[in-house]
């Protein structure tokens, strides 16, 4: 399922489980266990149901720690002939909370064992998890060979597995809402099939993690480098990133994007101004738009984009803009665009 279903029923499971009484058999709380490929959205998916439900969120990797870290560890009573477990550090003091065990599968054998009782019985040894925290699981596929072990069948038993896929749809709402370059917005669009292409070969490739990093090299290119987002140092550093191919067919776009006309001028006179036929530079267009949008100027910009040829363009931008803005689905540009046009592109 894609990212924003996955996100609504791990949503729905953790209200399930605060909405249980204390003393509910263990069977009824529900353990989900987000599995995708390596940088696909898994940990974002959580952190942002904590968000919604203005839930505190700890996060303990199991691949990072040992056995003795996740368990705990015996300490021997002064002066009895007995040890007891100390209460392990990462175990949050009170609920309502989540805590998500991530890179499960990524995990030694011992740990994972000890996933299990975390999983199904909210405790370790003697320590129990405060009431009203829920356990969330993540982890990458083993097909994806990302430092995978075996994964015990009594774990298994016990988690619901919600498969992650790349959406373009939800991740580029994720990223306008975090206010991401168009430069990173307008290429996706454009060039969908490097959102995520998982290679385990290869040393860097496109996934929604590396993209968010190459948004953060071009703020630092363009505050701290000064340098030009189509050269060769900056293609290198963006291969660094995301692999060759995506990186020159990234920087490939810059260069449409950076012909674009002017946005001011283009609004201002969306009847006259000037209409690109290159695909490239029409999404370019497309993304400075949306992140533009506002009560104001939505009218012009939706004529602007009555004018280009493709029609799904002028739903991009509104979506866009709506995930950047919510308060814009009250705008009458866009309520009179979504009636006329666009009901069965968005809203």
């Amino acid at each position: 399922m894609n990212f924003s279903q996955a996100a609504d029923i791990v949503k729905a499971m953790v209200q399930h489980n605060l909405s249980l009484p204390a003393g509910t058999p263990d069977d009824q709380h529900l353990v989900p266990y987000l599995e995708g490929e390596p940088g696909g959205g898994k940990t974002s998916i959580i952190a942002q149901v904590a968000k919604e439900l203005d839930l505190p969120l700890h996060v303990l990797s199991l691949a990072d720690r040992d056995a003795g870290e996740v368990g705990g560890i015996d300490f021997p009573v002064a002066g009895e002939n007995r040890t007891v477990r100390m209460r392990p550090s990462w175990m949050p003091d009170e609920g309502p909370c989540i805590l998500a065990l991530d890179e499960l599968p990524q995990a030694p054998t011992s740990n994972q064992n000890l996933a299990a009782r975390i999983a199904n019985e909210r405790c370790i040894g003697d320590h129990k998890l405060p009431e009203g925290c829920v356990v969330i699981c993540a982890g990458n596929e083993a097909k994806h060979r990302a430092g995978t072990n075996y994964m015990p069948s009594h774990l298994r038993d016990r988690l619901t597995f919600i498969p992650v896929e790349s959406d373009l749809e939800t991740a580029i709402a994720h990223f306008v809402q975090r206010g991401f370059s168009g430069y990173v917005t307008g290429f996706l669009r454009f060039r969908s099939e490097f959102l995520q292409k998982f290679d385990r070969d290869a040393k860097a490739y496109p996934s929604s993690r590396s993209w968010a990093r190459v948004n953060a090299m071009i703020s630092m290119a363009q505050t701290h480098l000064h340098q030009p987002l189509d050269g060769p140092q900056m293609r290198q550093a963006f291969a660094g990133q995301i692999g060759e191919e995506a990186a020159s067919t990234f920087v490939g776009y810059i260069k449409l994007h950076d012909k674009v006309p002017d946005m001011d001028k283009l609004i201002a006179n969306p009847d006259l101004a000037p209409v690109d036929m290159d695909a490239g530079i029409m999404y370019a267009v497309s993304a400075g738009l949306s992140s533009r949008m506002d009560d104001k100027n939505a009218k012009n910009i939706l004529k602007y984009m009555g004018r280009l040829p493709r029609r799904e363009l002028t739903a991009y931008v509104v979506k866009d803009a709506i995930s950047r803005d919510p308060s814009l689905k009250r705008c009458d540009a866009v309520r009179e665009w979504a009636l006329k046009d666009g009901r069965e592109l968005i809203l």
